[in-house]
């Protein structure tokens, strides 16, 4: 599982991870990959792109967290755009389907959603059944099997401190003009990554 989140939102990140990982039985370390979490994300000396490319390549299921911190990083857009290209080439490839879950999360707009993801469903992060939603989608995909009381009881206590991180979260994240620059870069990077592989699925129609 590639959860997809912008870094300053890594307290939701972590509550989906963990609750993957308590409710489902899903190994954190090793089948969860999450770049703010320690031992989820890229290792020492490991190059960003290449390994968030690959990582994402490798993955049976992409939770795409849309806040507004999401929207406004030119990285995290990136990787929306990869996912869906991923997801699109393994259909076209007869390989295992990829599945892509967006989880919106207040206060980001309809308008927002359908700017980059017109006509898709999305899942409401504060929403229980939604998340029923979710859990029958990640059991079909990696194939696995849970007790649902215990999902339900991991799940109802996440809500509650979701909801709690919703309710105080700030979307003014100003960042130093270095820190700017990197990421800029990285974006730039990752463009170029998502426009070969778009190439390289066109040319296979």
């Amino acid at each position: 599982i590639f959860i997809s989140h912008a870094q300053v939102d890594h307290e939701l990140a972590e509550e989906i991870s963990d609750l993957f990982s308590t409710g489902m039985g899903i190994n954190a370390e090793k089948d969860i990959f999450c770049t703010s979490l320690e031992g989820q994300g890229i290792p020492s000396g490991k190059n960003f792109v290449q390994y968030i490319k690959d990582e994402i390549k490798g993955c049976k299921v992409i939770i795409l967290l849309l806040t507004k911190n999401y929207f406004a990083s030119h990285f995290c857009l990136a990787e929306l755009g990869a996912s869906w290209v991923i997801a699109e080439q393994c259909t076209h490839e007869n390989d295992d389907e990829v599945i892509v879950i967006p989880i919106v999360v207040n206060p980001v707009s309809r308008s927002e959603l359908d700017s980059v993801l017109t006509g898709i469903h999305a899942r409401k992060i504060e929403v229980s059944s939604d998340w029923g939603e979710i859990s029958d989608e990640i059991k079909r995909a990696i194939n696995i099997d849970f007790k649902g009381s215990k999902w339900e009881r991991k799940r109802d206590q996440a809500l509650v401190r979701v909801k709690k991180l919703v309710k105080k979260k700030k979307y003014t994240t100003p960042i130093p003009a270095a820190e700017h620059d990197k990421l800029k870069k990285r974006y730039s990077d990752a463009q170029e990554e998502l426009e070969e592989m778009e190439t390289q699925l066109k040319d296979k129609d």
